[in-house]
């Protein structure tokens, strides 16, 4: 099959890079603001909050005996940080080879559409072609979204490589592209999702993102 006859969809969060490390980036810029403004290291106590799945700037108002309603800028400047994230080796080498292999690769995310564009930029794969929920205005369980990607990006072949099947596979799958999903440590998301239909499961499971290499083709 020739390159420009295949596309490969790439989700982002937790595929691409680990979101854990987007979040605690997040969290260590805010902290920083935080004691910048209020003279007042909470630091620890935002990371104890976040582990015990508190709402972690309503914790923070309370430390620092504010009105609550400064939770939603302390938010804003999480969503709005620089983040401190990169991909990994392997992940940088399957990109690398899949550039020079194929012609078209794409990346679907979703999420704020400025936020998830930090992302990429940091991570240095804004030169592809993204797709973002948000600007899409249909998520990943709206067949309408994956529609518009393979308008834009049109192939003989498609394959979707995510890590959550409450959202990334189903569409695809119903589509005929072919699914992969990566098994994730310490994965924001569960990735074994109580009742959902076998339809949510993508078709591959494989333990490293390298491992994509031996079945695109």
């Amino acid at each position: 099959m020739k390159k420009e006859n295949i596309t490969v969809v790439f989700d982002l969060d937790d595929t691409l890079y680990k979101e854990i490390d987007y979040k605690k980036s997040g969290i260590e810029f805010v902290c920083k603001q935080i004691k910048h403004i209020y003279n007042k290291d909470i630091r620890k106590q935002i990371f104890k909050a976040e582990k015990e799945n508190k709402q972690i700037w309503q914790e923070a108002c309370k430390l620092l005996k504010i009105t609550s309603s400064t939770s939603e800028q302390f938010k804003w400047l999480y969503r709005l940080h620089e983040p401190k994230i990169s991909l990994s080796k392997n992940t940088s080498n399957v990109i690398n080879k899949l550039k020079k292999k194929l012609l078209q690769i794409a990346i679907f995310t979703e999420g704020r559409a400025f936020t998830q564009r930090m992302k990429l930029k940091k991570l240095k794969i804004d030169k592809f072609k993204i797709f973002i929920s948000e600007e899409l205005n249909y998520g990943k369980n709206e067949i309408s979204s994956f529609k518009i990607i393979m308008r834009k990006l049109p192939a003989k072949k498609y394959y979707y490589i995510g890590d959550n099947p409450k959202k990334d596979f189903l569409i695809p799958n119903k589509l005929g592209w072919e699914t992969i999903g990566i098994i994730g440590k310490k994965n924001i998301h569960e990735q074994n999702v109580k009742n959902l239909s076998s339809d949510h499961n993508p078709q591959i499971w494989v333990r490293d993102i390298e491992d994509i290499l031996n079945i695109i083709s």
